[in-house]
């Protein structure tokens, strides 16, 4: 069984169906959802058993008091992306406070961003260094029982990703944009086509690298036509990284399944 932790959806009831359809082939027992918070609600209840409604953190316009009536439309979680601020400054705990007492979790974005010629992507690029996962360090000893999740296992910053997770029990990782995989580059003419990333052998082996707080993401857009191609890529790398690293039966549940549903569920009766 498995469980996608990283899915955006905003809204395209057509390529929803597609995908849900085809997942469940593919061994998929719960898709967590975020982006459109009206339409991740409304497909949530069209479908309970199997989406996991997230809500995108509007920075403007939510508010703590905002976490109260989320939780209580159903929403499991919190998507931060592009903060005005760094994550860990105190303006924002408020909201975290109240997230940990509605036992939500909340899943920020810890990747860098690239930027290039516009004005928004430059100010994304800019923003990358709010969302470093370091800073998840002071969160997570304010709020010991907040359960928080780096998307993208923190790249470029991995060794920073794993000791927010060997610190506090409280700290997981999603993979989600295969983050254990590399693809050979086109100059070296030797050695196979996709593997795991050195720098991620070196972590696991080292034991710097916590597998059992690690949790499958395919980071997918429910709006566009290759979706499922997406999930299938992630899968077939995630299993390449996996394979290469001789990881056991026990390391590939908790990655896929076990994590994520002991995380989803927490709290619920389920």
């Amino acid at each position: 069984m498995k469980i996608d932790f990283h899915i955006h959806y905003n809204g395209s009831d057509q390529y929803l169906a597609e995908h849900l359809e085809a997942v469940q082939g593919r061994g998929f027992v719960k898709l967590v959802i975020f982006g459109n918070n009206d339409a991740c609600e409304k497909a949530a209840a069209g479908h309970p058993d199997l989406l996991v409604p997230f809500v995108y953190f509007n920075w403007d316009k939510d508010t703590a008091d905002a976490m109260d009536e989320y939780a209580k439309r159903g929403f499991r979680g919190v998507k931060f992306i592009l903060p005005r601020k760094p994550y860990d400054d105190e303006g924002y705990f408020p909201v975290y406070e109240r997230l940990e007492a509605n036992g939500m979790i909340a899943l920020f974005h810890t990747a860098v961003i690239a930027g290039s010629g516009s004005e928004r992507q430059k100010q994304m690029h800019a923003s990358s260094l709010d969302m470093r996962p370091g800073l998840l360090d002071r969160i997570a000893r304010s709020f010991s029982d907040l359960v928080i999740v780096g998307a993208h296992l923190g790249y470029p910053w991995y060794a920073e990703a794993c000791s927010m997770m060997r610190w506090h029990k409280n700290v997981y990782f999603d993979t989600s944009t295969c983050q254990l995989t590399a693809r050979r580059p086109r100059y070296l003419s030797d050695g196979p086509q996709e593997s795991v990333k050195p720098y991620i052998r070196d972590l696991y082996l080292s034991g710097d690298l916590h597998p059992e707080k690690l949790i499958f993401g395919s980071d997918t857009a429910l709006d566009r036509e290759n979706a499922v191609s997406v999930v299938d890529l992630a899968v077939r790398q995630h299993d390449v990284a996996l394979d290469d690293l001789a990881a056991p039966e026990e390391v590939r549940s908790d990655l896929y399944y076990n994590t994520a549903h002991r995380l989803l569920t927490a709290g619920t009766g389920d």
